[in-house]
């Protein structure tokens, strides 16, 4: 994680509960390594062609915020826009948000 916007994090306020234990469950390496092997079998190309992807760590993470707080794609990605520990719940820091299209696909 970025040192810089660790720091801003702190300052703002902090993950709720429930996001704290979903976060816990996210970090799982071995979730993360089934959901790309099931997403690149969807796609095989994916993983060797085209553009460099949003990586499956924060699609997850985005659509597990979304039915945890009950949003819409809309709704989402301008909360996630507006606040910095969203964004770090997402692992998106400073980074652009992926697209509607992207999440929904």
């Amino acid at each position: 994680m970025d040192r810089k916007f660790s720091t801003l994090v702190q300052l703002t306020g902090q993950m709720d509960a429930e996001m704290v234990e979903i976060d816990r469950l996210l970090d799982d390496k071995k979730l993360m390594e089934l959901v790309e092997t099931d997403l690149s079998e969807r796609s095989p190309h994916s993983t060797k062609t085209g553009r460099n992807s949003i990586p499956v760590e924060v699609i997850l993470r985005m659509i597990a915020l979304k039915h945890l707080r009950y949003l819409s794609y809309e709704k989402l990605l301008k909360n996630v826009n507006e606040s910095l520990v969203l964004r770090q719940f997402c692992r998106i820091y400073f980074h652009s948000l992926p697209s509607k299209s992207t999440l929904i696909r």
